[in-house]
């Protein structure tokens, strides 16, 4: 039988050349030739990682593939091109694995379990050495004199052999001391950003400026204000960089300063210490007011969209709802406002509305039944185990009497049969525990019950004790996003929620055997 094959190609920036994909493509297309096996299908990924998984959307169709039975073997160059990480290594063998797709590289041939331990492993030493020859190089280019990092506000950086080397840029210079000034004067940073844009004035990475460009963290000396780079001190190394094992993006975590490299470098200040001393002193003043107090996540947070700019929605004044970028940067035409509680109570009942309609209703009494069917096949499966458990137990036991009574009793017989019998009888408790087979049938007042579902749970998300927060966690997962349009010609928002509702009555405990895994509607959009 002529083998189905499937081509995976990578490269990242340990092999910075794009005809790195073409290249391993053809040796793989050379060898599929010698043997004979037939090309099905070409995944690859550009410029990404082989250190996570979740991010590289090449491995993730190639996955979908073996699903799908479009082949039964992948091709590569070598198995750090499928993975550089040692869990990501295993899980994809095992997936590909239990699909019947086997892997075969040109370096390591066909790849067993032992290939994928060994080299997982060496690969996951690779990154970890890469990373350390990173720094290291990083911090020999700091204590040279020279930038590691990237473009930095205010300066230009030189080309050719003074590569890294940084200038003052006068124009910049002069828009980070007005910003400073402005900010001493009682100016906050959002109406500052807002000014700026108004203005025209480039902001840093060619974007709009925003309140949090200006503002940063103080703690992590980013942004325009905590930038010490200003007052001629280069602090290298404040932080690093870790992969979100879940999602492979990139997070931000602080070193102790016994890490940091600093190097006074005064041809660099752009700004006097007098001023410097005046930012800092209203920034202590301004934390003192907050007191470091956090404000709680509102159900709905995170999940709003302006429809007349495509920016997020926050809390722009007490309790009320207004568009983010209109705020931060002064970009956005929309000044209308909405108040937290009024969308809330819009939001549930929207969604107790759509839950209701008797196609959800419908969905839901399919996804029962379709639910049973497969417990009463599990639980079949299950009973059938048990049986034949109890069966060759008792076989076994037969035997094992026949031959005592036959004047072989060994000790070791003696305990195999004791063993067996206990054995037999756990495995009867649990059979008899099963009662008889469960009749599939749809409930008669499954219509009823899961209004009653639906209602409760609209009235559990609407509870603002922390009980509830399980729940809306759920809801918010379930929930896409949530539009806000401006009305024509009225005052107010007309709202387009787009989500799962499948999967909020999924995930939901009290409902989980309604809607079994979920399947029965389609992502839904609706307005309100």
């Amino acid at each position: 039988m002529t083998l189905k094959a499937a081509i995976y190609a990578r490269y990242s920036s340990d092999l910075q050349s794009i005809r790195s994909i073409e290249d391993q493509i053809a040796l793989c297309r050379q060898h599929l030739e010698q043997k004979s096996w037939t090309e099905t299908v070409v995944y690859s990924d550009r410029a990404i990682s082989g250190g996570a998984m979740v991010t590289r959307p090449g491995i993730q169709d190639l996955i979908r593939g073996a699903a799908n039975g479009h082949f039964n073997v992948v091709v590569s160059e070598a198995l750090d091109r499928i993975s550089r990480d040692q869990a990501d290594t295993a899980t994809i063998y095992k997936i590909l694995a239990f699909h019947g797709v086997s892997i075969v590289t040109l370096s390591e041939g066909e790849v067993d379990s032992m290939h994928v331990g060994f080299k997982g492993v060496m690969n996951e030493m690779f990154l970890r050495d890469l990373a350390k020859k990173t720094r290291r190089g990083q911090t020999g280019v700091v204590n040279s004199g020279r930038s590691a990092g990237g473009h930095c506000y205010g300066y230009d950086i030189l080309p050719g052999e003074q590569n890294g080397i940084l200038t003052i840029n006068d124009e910049e210079a002069e828009t980070i001391r007005r910003i400073m000034r402005l900010f001493v004067e009682g100016k906050s940073p959002r109406s500052i950003a807002a000014m700026l844009n108004q203005e025209g004035v480039a902001a840093p990475r060619g974007s709009d400026w925003r309140a949090s460009t200006i503002n940063g963290q103080v703690h992590a000396g980013n942004g325009i204000l905590n930038n010490e780079l200003y007052i001629g001190r280069r602090i290298w190394n404040r932080r690093h960089k870790v992969t979100d094992p879940f999602s492979g993006k990139k997070r931000m975590r602080a070193n102790p300063e016994s890490e940091w490299v600093i190097n006074e470098v005064p041809d660099l200040r752009i700004v006097d210490n007098e001023l410097w001393q005046a930012v800092k002193l209203r920034q202590q003043r301004h934390s003192r007011k907050r007191g470091g107090a956090k404000r709680p996540t509102r159900l709905l947070s995170g999940l709003l969209e302006c429809t007349v700019c495509g920016g997020p929605m926050s809390i722009v004044s007490q309790n009320r709802y207004g568009c983010s970028t209109r705020r931060e940067k002064g970009t956005c035409s929309n000044n209308r406002t909405i108040a937290a509680k009024e969308l809330e109570e819009r939001v549930l009942a929207g969604l107790n509305n759509a839950l209701l309609h008797p196609d959800a209703q419908k969905a839901a009494a399919r996804e029962f039944h379709a639910e049973l069917v497969r417990q009463q096949k599990a639980t079949g499966s299950e009973r059938f185990q048990l049986e034949k458990a109890i069966a060759e137990a008792g076989r076994r036991i037969d035997r094992i009497v026949d031959a005592i009574a036959e004047g072989v009793a060994t000790t070791a017989l003696k305990q195999k049969l004791v063993a067996l019998e206990a054995e037999k009888v756990e495995n009867e408790g649990k059979l008899a525990a099963m009662g008889s087979e469960p009749v599939v049938s749809v409930h008669p007042n499954a219509g009823e019950l899961y209004a009653e579902l639906i209602g409760s749970l609209v009235e559990v998300v609407s509870d603002p004790s922390p009980d509830a927060d399980e729940v809306r966690s759920v809801l918010r997962k379930t929930i896409q996003r949530i539009c806000l349009e401006p009305r024509k010609n009225e005052s107010g928002y007309n709202l387009v929620i787009k989500g799962d509702l499948a999967a909020l009555i999924s995930q939901d405990g009290q409902t989980t055997l309604m809607m079994g895994a979920g399947v029965g509607f389609e992502p839904t959009t609706f307005r309100l």
